[in-house]
């Protein structure tokens, strides 16, 4: 009896350290455990890792407002600045040839209306003084358009005929009668007006400015009328 109760304290004790050496083999395991999610107890060979949850994105630096800031001007800001530089109201946007040609057809008007207003009164015929008038009032309409155009656009204009044609107009003041009326027909029917042709021609062919050109070509038919009915008033003749 003495015999068994010693062999159960031997097996008491040697379980005792059995259980005490397990313990402190579960001491010594490797720190890689984790913990279970659902029981709170850690397990082997799991990891655990702090959260990572992102910061919220500020507005001021995300990518649609950089590519707002950086887009290029829309196209009605360059329409608005490039019709505001395009306005018209000066003659630097002309070309040489139309402005030459508003002086020079302003001018040759001039000399043209005042010997025409001259022969109205004085010519001897009524066939020569209902053609002067004709040509007074043809002339007097072109000039409203020449001189309006040239206020537009910056033109200065001359305000007396050429000195030749002065010297024309200051000859036909001394004549009478049939001198008269065949110098009126000669220089400001037949050659001014044949002169007008060559220019208004000229500038409908070569002209820039689209007011300008459409000028010149409804003028020419009235020019080349006016020039017609002197050749057939009075013949060519020297004076």
């Amino acid at each position: 009896m003495e015999t068994l109760i010693k062999v159960s304290k031997v097996m008491i004790l040697a379980g005792a350290f059995a259980l005490a050496a397990c313990s402190k083999h579960d001491d010594t395991v490797s720190p890689n455990t984790g913990t279970d999610s659902t029981s709170g107890m850690t397990t082997p060979g799991s990891t655990t890792s702090p959260s990572t949850t992102p910061a919220p994105m500020d507005s001021s630096s995300s990518p649609s407002s950089d590519m707002n800031s950086s887009a290029p001007a829309s196209s009605d800001s360059y329409s608005s600045s490039s019709s505001s530089s395009s306005s018209g109201g000066s003659s630097d946007s002309l070309s040489d040839t139309d402005k030459t040609f508003v002086r020079v057809a302003a001018q040759e008007s001039l000399a043209i209306v005042e010997g025409a207003q001259m022969a109205a009164s004085r010519a001897t015929t009524m066939t020569m003084k209902s053609y002067a008038q004709t040509v007074a009032e043809d002339h007097t309409r072109a000039d409203r358009e020449l001189m309006a155009f040239a206020a537009n656009n910056g033109i200065a204009l001359p305000d007396r005929p050429t000195p030749d044609q002065q010297a024309t107009l200051d000859r036909l003041s001394t004549l009478n009668g049939r001198s008269f009326d065949a110098l009126f027909a000669q220089e400001i029917g037949i050659k001014t007006h044949e002169e007008a042709i060559a220019l208004f021609e000229h500038v409908a062919r070569e002209g820039r400015d689209p007011e300008i050109k459409t000028f010149a070509e409804t003028t020419l038919p009235i020019l080349r009328q006016n020039l017609a009915e002197a050749m057939t008033i009075v013949p060519r003749q020297t004076v």
